[in-house]
């Protein structure tokens, strides 16, 4: 006869393993599928060979790959940083991963352009990253299938075309890098409809025209970066509605007209470059402004007022004019690292917490 005691241990070890199954993790058991897409995939380029990856292990646990818990379907590949030395083939089994969530490139020294095959990802691909590579071509038209990507990375490529003309297309982007290529044209009103934009990267291409005023609708925007660039005309005064605005470069354009006073009234703006421009007039007093450094605004013959950043009046010396140029490209190094520091965890942490949301919820 089962004694009070016997009873009250029996219940307890019953909940402690019911408690042990509910909150261990399924298996994932690698689809047959997946796991043959992704060694054909990889099979395809020169190092593929001496790949870690093989049919006698769960696919699920390869490195770079993460699986669904429940399906076992793959939604993340991140094979950043390995040395793939080719192009991307139209007809790549990667592309038969129709879960892919996040897709992950950078750095694999990829060439040539980018095939119209990705489009097949358009269901559920919400991170795209392909920067640090030598693809060329136009911008992709079939990007404006993938309807769910929040991030796109091009950046340091060979891209040479003009921007999308409908850039609403792209509504669910919260963060363009598209830096360092060779972009051309000008930024498309249309830039307007990424009403979730936080981050606009664009400097170090051959864009022209003037900054369009429809940048101010993107009121999430913490980012904007459209230096070494062709911009030119004035500064337009609605940047100083972007509130939530944190980093503003427009160095090394043909901008003219004076700083817009307003932009010290952004409260959480703490760094702007302004420097190598054609800016005239006084440099805008109040404590966003004061807090630069004195390289923000260098190279700018028509400013005054610079005394209080730069405790002196700026006179070129023709015999010190190289260790000049080396200051302030040091000193600008330096505030990008500082930016990067302060913003750079904020972004990891929100790339990692999407994708333990997304591949615990499908």
């Amino acid at each position: 006869m089962m004694t009070r005691s016997h009873c009250y241990c029996f219940i307890t070890i019953f909940f402690t393993l019911l408690l042990h199954t509910l909150a261990s993790p399924p298996h994932h058991f690698c689809k047959e599928d997946q796991r043959d897409a992704l060694l054909e995939f990889i099979a395809e380029f020169p190092t593929g060979e001496s790949y870690t990856w093989n049919k006698s292990s769960d696919c699920c646990f390869w490195e770079g790959v993460t699986c669904n818990h429940r399906s076992g379907q793959v939604i993340s590949l991140d094979l950043s940083y390995t040395l793939l030395n080719s192009s991307l083939k139209t007809n790549n089994s990667l592309f038969r991963l129709r879960s892919l969530r996040h897709l992950n490139l950078m750095d694999c020294n990829l060439r040539g352009e980018i095939p119209s095959s990705l489009g097949n990802l358009s269901r559920l691909l919400r991170v795209l990253s392909l920067g640090g590579n030598k693809l060329s071509g136009n911008f992709p038209i079939i990007f404006a299938n993938l309807t769910k990507l929040s991030f796109l990375g091009l950046n340091f490529n060979n891209f040479t075309s003009t921007l999308p003309v409908n850039m609403s297309e792209f509504i669910n982007l919260d963060q363009i890098y598209l830096n360092h290529n060779n972009f051309s044209g000008s930024i498309p009103r249309s830039i307007s409809k990424l009403a979730n934009l936080t981050d606009l990267h664009l400097s170090n291409n051959i864009i022209s025209g003037e900054i369009p005023e429809s940048i101010s609708c993107l009121k999430e925007l913490r980012l904007l970066n459209l230096s070494n660039n062709k911009f030119r005309n004035d500064i337009p005064r609605c940047i100083s509605n972007l509130k939530n605005l944190e980093t503003l470069d427009l160095s090394s354009n043909n901008l003219s007209g004076q700083i817009p006073q307003d932009l010290g009234n952004l409260s959480f703006l703490s760094y702007m470059n302004f420097s190598h421009n054609l800016l005239q007039g006084p440099v805008p007093r109040g404590t966003q402004f004061q807090r630069q450094k004195c390289s923000s605004f260098l190279d700018n013959p028509g400013l005054f007022g610079l005394e209080e950043i730069c405790q002196q009046t700026h006179v070129p010396n023709p015999t010190s004019h190289q260790s000049e140029e080396l200051s302030e490209a040091e000193e600008q190094v330096l505030n990008w690292i500082a930016a990067a520091i302060a913003y750079g965890p904020g972004l990891l942490c929100g790339l990692v917490m999407g994708h333990i949301f997304t591949s615990h919820n499908q």
